[in-house]
């Protein structure tokens, strides 16, 4: 089934919208509970609605296409879409309500359930997390179910799947949402969900153990709802917290580890309940992006928020901003949707923009992200950068031995870091077709360029 969201509409909204906001409507009273974008063209977008309907746009956002993940109906909630890095017609799509794992290769055009239960009940995916591609080789994908604590595992990009573990030491009532694979050492992975516990695996997720978390009060009400690494900071991963039952304690909010994952802390927001988490790299370090959820459940006035809230610093959470400011729209059924679910990024005519799904519909930003597409060095030092064919050049007045550089992609995925050569070349030939921030540093100075493959 497809079907076209009418462009007059979005039109009219962003013309009214950009005038007050940071926000413009683009899926307009429509629930958008996931989003993602062609990690090759970002301009190619997916979002993820009720009732197994997906939406899908070539255009940065600009115009829409309705298509279904099978029969439409029913109240299902897809919860997760995600693009693969190197055959982007093979995308992805989980969600609660759903009966198990969903694949395209076409591009959206046809799908099939490649993951369920064999047992017949309901399999379903937490969130936007709860599947993981190895950075390092992306044929190997895994996936962690919702309830049961079972972790599966692909190596030939979704295809066929397998049991790879159970975290054994689950409760009956723990629910997973989150799963990831370490950016340069493959059997390292780590898993999330209830009580704000987070377990990490060194052998490719055969065998889970509980991390250090920092002296974390440890409760059941809260879930760890997505992870992400720093492209800017080797070694530091971040994860959100959400408040998922009635109760009220004091464990979620932004947590990090600047060791690989083998520790954690409390890092910020103790009070804020959060889900959306979008990571990038810029000049001046990470820009984060984070957005509040706050399940429904009796109000509570003082105590744990997440609702409307969206978070964003481009300096690795030295200052914060709030970009809150939205006329919040209500969706298919008259609810109002300031639940965030999830940030993609994207491009218009060569610059950044970050699209934003909510309950009530998705939104994009105006001109909100730091990093700057140029074909020109963004300078904040002696250090500077320059592309030549399918390389890029450093030149420093001082010897390069102490250069180091990272190269992340649009979304802010870690694909390249390492100590910059003598002869002052990066080479990124291998690199997909893309677009990719390039950060290179001494002890003292930063200079970064966006790199268009």
């Amino acid at each position: 089934m497809r079907t076209f969201l009418p462009l007059f509409l979005a039109f009219t909204l962003s013309t009214i919208a950009a005038i007050a906001q940071p926000w413009t409507p683009i899926i307009p009273n429509r629930a958008t509970y996931s989003i993602a974008a062609n990690p090759q063209n970002v301009r190619t977008l997916y979002a993820g609605n009720v009732a197994r309907i997906i939406f899908k746009s070539t255009d940065a956002g600009l115009t829409w296409e309705e298509r279904s993940i099978g029969n439409p109906g029913g109240s299902s909630r897809i919860m997760m879409i995600k693009v693969h890095p190197t055959d982007t017609s093979v995308v992805f799509a989980g969600g609660q309500g759903l009966d198990g794992l969903s694949r395209t290769s076409d591009g959206g055009e046809t799908w099939e359930t490649v993951l369920n239960a064999e047992d017949g009940s309901r399999f379903e995916i937490g969130g936007q997390g709860a599947l993981a591609i190895d950075p390092i080789n992306p044929n190997i994908i895994y996936a962690i179910r919702y309830s049961n604590g079972e972790v599966y595992k692909t190596e030939d990009s979704g295809e066929t799947w397998d049991t790879t573990s159970v975290i054994d030491d689950a409760l009956p009532t723990d629910r997973f949402r989150a799963i990831i694979v370490h950016p340069s050492n493959s059997d390292v992975l780590f898993a999330g969900g209830r009580r704000a516990e987070i377990r990490r695996s060194q052998d490719a997720g055969k065998t889970w153990q509980k991390v250090d978390m920092g002296g974390i009060v440890i409760h059941p009400d809260m879930d760890v709802s997505m992870f992400a690494w720093s492209p800017t900071i080797p070694g530091t991963i971040y994860a959100t917290v959400q408040r998922s039952l009635g109760q009220n304690t004091g464990s979620a909010g932004l947590l990090r580890s600047t060791n690989h994952g083998i520790s954690w802390h409390r890092w910020r927001f103790i009070d804020t309940s959060l889900y959306a988490l979008n990571v990038r790299a810029t000049k001046s370090g990470d820009e984060i992006f984070l957005g509040g959820s706050q399940i429904d459940f009796p109000v509570d006035p003082g105590h744990i928020r997440g609702d409307s809230i969206i978070l964003w610093t481009a300096n690795s959470g030295e200052n914060w901003k709030s970009l809150e400011d939205i006329e919040w729209m209500q969706n298919e059924i008259g609810d109002l949707g300031d639940n965030i679910w999830g940030f993609a990024a994207t491009e218009i005519n060569g610059s950044p923009v970050m699209i934003l799904a909510t309950e009530g519909g998705a939104y994009r930003s105006s001109a909100i992200t730091s990093v700057t597409p140029s074909t020109s060095p963004l300078q904040t030092s002696s250090i500077v950068l320059g592309a030549r064919g399918n390389n890029v050049t450093v030149s420093y007045p001082l010897p390069l031995d102490g250069l180091s550089f990272v190269v992340s992609d649009i979304q802010g995925a870690l694909v390249m870091h390492g100590s910059v050569p003598v002869t002052g070349i990066i080479n990124v030939r291998h690199l997909p077709r893309g677009s990719y921030v390039v950060r290179v540093s001494s002890a003292t100075e930063i200079s970064t360029l966006l790199f268009i493959q």
